[in-house]
């Protein structure tokens, strides 16, 4: 997502190649649409900090579980604590 002003002529935004070839895009290319949106209320928390909207945090524990037995405990304690604090991007339901 990227936030431009009301009346934007020149919009810079940061795309990635997951592809092996190489890919050009030609100067002008429309990369997608941009939409108006909505300031909803905020939330003032302390400074650095995001507490989930839903402090249950369980969906993001399979997760956990499919990390590499190889990835070491600080890294993977690094990475608890970031699923947990934005565990409200990751859907709480099941797939079937």
């Amino acid at each position: 997502m990227t936030v431009v002003s009301d009346q934007p002529t020149d919009v810079h935004v940061n795309v990635i190649n997951t592809n092996d070839q190489l890919v050009t895009l030609p100067q002008g290319l429309p990369l997608g649409r941009l939409e108006e949106v909505e300031l909803m209320e905020t939330r003032h928390t302390p400074s650095g900090a995001n507490p989930p909207i839903d402090s249950d945090t369980t969906h993001v524990e399979p997760l956990l579980q499919e990390v590499d037995d190889s990835v070491d405990d600080i890294a993977r304690g690094k990475l608890q604590d970031l699923l947990h604090q934005n565990s409200d991007v990751f859907s709480a339901t099941n797939k079937t």
